[in-house]
Order: structure tokens, then sequence, then C-alpha cells
């Protein structure tokens, strides 16, 4: 089941849509902690309780409290932080407030993709400088 997150307004530069879909949350979904050691562990989660900008879910191991996290969606990115974390018998919990989305990542890596073309670079230095 997908839970809606938030409907993104705007869209990125370059777009002919006016309106983006809503950012979708499946029930089950992997978070990854950001950090600046170099290191990303992926934590396997199931939707438990979605309010607002806050969920609480079940995780397969514990996070630390104030660790950022990013969720991957369709097209989309939700970064977050952990609330807290805790355990309930042999289950693993941990609310999470949502804070920022980014939308539209397939059309943003394909304007990447032309500017790191050199040859798509070298023709449009061509059209400037003529």
């Amino acid at each position: 089941m997908k839970h809606m997150l938030c409907t993104p307004s705007g869209s990125a530069p370059r777009s002919t849509e006016t309106e983006r879909p809503p950012i979708g949350l499946e029930d089950f979904f992997q978070l990854t902690v950001l950090g600046t050691d170099g290191l990303f562990p992926v934590v396997d989660c199931r939707l438990q309780i979605l309010t607002g900008r806050r969920i609480v879910a079940r995780l397969s191991s514990p996070v630390l409290t104030d660790a950022c996290i990013r969720i991957d969606c369709k097209d989309a990115a939700v970064y977050g932080e952990v609330l807290g974390c805790w355990q309930e018998g042999s289950s693993i919990f941990g609310a999470i407030e949502l804070q920022q989305a980014v939308t539209g990542l397939s059309e943003l890596s394909a304007i990447r993709r032309e500017f790191e073309n050199p040859t798509l670079l070298q023709d449009s230095t061509h059209q400037l400088t003529a």
C-alpha cells in the first residue's frame, strides 16, 4: 500500500508540467542513515503510523537519535531526522520527522547528463561564442 506524504508544488527547471504527483511511501521501505564517516547503513522498515510529517516505523536495526536519514521514493528523496528509537518485545521502532523532499530526480539526472557529456557541452560553448 502506498501512503501519500505530500504534494510538491512547482516543478523542476525546463519542465512542462504544472504539478507533480504526490510523493508516496510504501508500507515496506528502506532508509539510509547519512553520516560523516563515509558509511551509509541501510535499514529495512515497515511503516506503522504516518501523521503529518512524522512517521513511526518498525526497523530491522536500531538507529541513533538525531541521525539524519534519507528515504528514496519514486522520482524523489525524502530527508528527515530520527526523533527516537525503542524496543518493544523483539521489535525495534523508530520515530522519524520528515523535513525535506527533493522531487523530479529523473529530470534532474537528465539535465546533469547533458552537462557531463563533453560533446553537448562543446556544442553549447560554440553556440555561445558564435
